[in-house]
This record gives C-alpha cells, sequence and structure tokens, in this order.
C-alpha cells in the first residue's frame, strides 16, 4: 500500500469539504433569483439537513443524552456562525462575507488566551494585529455596494466570534459526538435564520409555494448530498492530520469563494479591499503556520 494513502485521504476530504462550502452561494443566489428571497433562502439550506439528520439523532439518542449539555452548547454558538454566515452571503458579496468570516483564527487566539489561559506566541500576536487591519481596509473602503458597511458584513463578522466561541467548547471537549456536534449545528443555525426571517416578515414576507419547490429540490441536494457529508469528512479527518495543515487546508473555502464569485458573479473589489483581503488570508496562515491548534477548526 501506498504510505501515503493515510495522509492523502483525510487531506483530500478537508480540501473537498471546504471547497463545497466555497461553493455554497451559488444555490443560494440561483433559487434566490427564482422567488426563494433573502433569509428564507438560508433558512431552506440548513432546514432540510436538519430533518435528514433527526432518524439519526433519534437512533443514537442513548449515546447522546450523556453529552446532551456539551451538544447544545456547541450547536448553539456553532448554528450562530453557520447562520449568520449564510446570511452574510446572501446580504453582502460573497468575497466580503467569505473573509469577514475567515477572521476566525485571529478570535480563536485571542478567546484561547482570554478563557483557557494560553500563552499566545509573537505569531498569534501577529495575525491578530494583521487580521484586524485587514479587517480595517475591507470595512473602511467602498466596495461594490458604494457602502463601507452593510448588514450582510456585520453577520459575516459576528459569525467568524460565534464560530471562534463553538471551537473553544470543542477544543475543551473533543470527544464531543461528531452527530452530536452536527446535527446541532445545523438545528441552531435554522432556527437562528428563521428568526431574522420572522423578525423581516412584513418587508420580506413568505416566498410562494412553487419558490420553496425549488428551493427545495436544489437546496435540498446541495446541502444534503454535498454540504452534510462533507462536514462529517472534515470532523473526521481532521483529527488525523496536524493543526496546521487542517488550517492551511480550509483555507481553500477561500479560495474557491473568491474565484468563482468572481468568475461567475462578476463580483470585483477596489484595490484597498484587496489589500485588506490579502492581510485577512495572511494572518490565518500565519495562525496556523504558528500550530495553533484554533485554526484547525476553521469552518469546520
Amino acid at each position: 500500500m501506498n504510505p501515503r494513502y493515510p495522509a492523502l485521504l483525510p487531506a483530500m476530504l478537508i480540501l473537498g469539504g471546504a471547497s463545497t462550502w466555497g461553493l455554497l452561494w451559488l444555490p443560494l443566489r440561483y433559487v434566490e433569483a427564482r422567488g426563494l428571497t433573502e433569509a428564507w433562502a438560508a433558512f431552506a439550506a440548513f432546514g432540510w439537513p436538519t430533518l435528514a439528520l433527526l432518524p439519526l439523532v433519534v437512533w443514537q439518542r442513548d449515546t447522546l443524552a450523556g453529552q446532551w449539555r456539551r451538544c447544545l452548547l456547541f450547536g448553539v454558538l456553532s448554528g450562530l456562525g453557520f447562520g449568520l454566515y449564510t446570511m452574510g452571503l446572501v446580504y453582502s458579496s460573497v468575497v466580503r462575507a467569505t473573509l469577514l468570516f475567515y477572521l476566525t483564527p485571529v478570535w480563536s487566539a485571542l478567546f484561547a488566551m482570554f478563557f483557557l489561559g494560553e500563552r499566545t506566541r509573537w505569531q498569534g500576536w501577529m495575525a491578530a494585529l494583521t487580521g484586524l487591519a485587514g479587517l480595517t481596509l475591507m470595512l473602511g473602503a467602498a466596495g461594490e455596494h458604494g457602502v463601507p458597511l452593510n448588514r450582510g458584513d456585520v453577520f459575516a463578522f459576528a459569525s467568524g466570534i460565534a464560530w471562534a466561541l463553538a471551537v473553544l467548547v470543542l477544543r475543551r471537549h473533543p470527544d464531543t459526538p461528531p452527530l452530536g456536534t452536527v446535527s446541532g449545528q445545523f438545528l441552531f443555525a435554522s432556527v437562528c435564520i428563521l428568526v431574522v426571517c420572522l423578525l423581516e416578515i412584513e418587508r420580506v414576507p413568505v416566498p410562494p409555494p412553487d419558490a420553496w419547490v425549488l428551493g427545495a429540490a436544489m437546496l435540498g441536494v446541495f446541502s444534503t448530498v454535498l454540504l452534510l457529508p462533507g462536514l462529517f469528512g472534515i470532523f473526521w479527518a481532521a483529527g488525523r492530520l496536524p493543526p496546521a495543515r487542517v488550517g492551511i487546508l480550509m483555507m481553500s473555502e477561500v479560495l474557491v469563494a473568491v474565484i468563482s464569485a468572481s468568475l461567475l458573479a462578476g463580483e470585483r473589489m477596489n484595490w484597498l479591499e484587496w489589500t485588506g483581503a490579502v492581510m485577512i488570508i495572511g494572518a490565518a496562515l500565519l495562525e496556523v503556520l504558528a500550530g495553533d491548534d484554533s485554526a484547525a477548526g476553521a469552518h469546520a
């Protein structure tokens, strides 16, 4: 057997799973253009995997019952992160939402220092300063929307903080069962998005039935057949590779999102935004290369 195979399989699973998340914006924009508008599209994307996981949760209920508090806490925080990130894709540009989420390694390093008492290396401080400087450039430059900040940017920014807190929980309790974490993510992401939908129901009413049928077909297949198995694959593979390598492989989501949005959606950024983007990506790379375990959890 090829000695590289054991390391190649988890690497390919992380690469494939992360790249799939980088394409999440495509079905969201497709169904939105056909009537399943704004946050309702995001709700459909997370609702179907939640229903698909329900029989497994019932089947494994005795196993999950002993760790329900950990699953609940992680589910709330990661679901908030997932839900806010997806709404960032809906309300902002794909590139900006993805990059703002990828400030996660910065928040993870800072939270690990304050809440876990871990010492932060100079690379960690450099990553934090570089990432925050890149954030300032991106949000201070008027992009394609003509405004420095919109609510999609706020959603995406907050999603990175929520996900960093979820990673903190997972680092403290690494034995939390994957079924509990994944099902909790999708369930509470659905709840988070549904709350936004209901708050905005006067401005964006419930879409017509034909839009739901299309959304169920498109988003149901994408999220249940691609996103959900990819997420389980990432969780399995992340424990079999060095954290720095996991963090670098997860950066494929950024590349796929940026390239696909540029080619297919015509999204463009000015030079200040590109400078900020490079600084944010550089901050994430600094963090994972410093060997900080938190980088391994970026969007897993």
